[in-house]
């Protein structure tokens, strides 16, 4: 499923209709953290994104994520400034 959403392509959105219709995990993540929604989103496939939300795929996960590396950056940057 996370492949076809980050590929997509001509044939994406049929082949993840078939993976939904099997019953495949739309919350299943990558060993880094990412669900389909994620890598769909990313690479701008809008009809992969509106199948995967149809089914319940969890938006908080990826918000999780996106807040995760912003909350990374901004703690970074406080170490450097308080650097000596």
């Amino acid at each position: 499923l996370m492949f076809v959403a980050q590929n997509g392509g001509e044939h994406g959105v049929a082949m993840m209709r078939l993976l939904l219709d099997a019953k495949a995990d739309v919350n299943k993540h990558s060993e880094n953290g990412w669900t389909a929604l994620m890598w769909a989103a990313q690479e701008g496939h809008s009809e992969c994104v509106g199948q995967l939300l149809a089914v319940g795929a969890a938006v908080d996960l990826a918000l999780r994520k996106v807040r995760s590396k912003y909350q990374q950056a901004a703690e970074q940057v406080f170490r450097n400034i308080q650097a000596p």
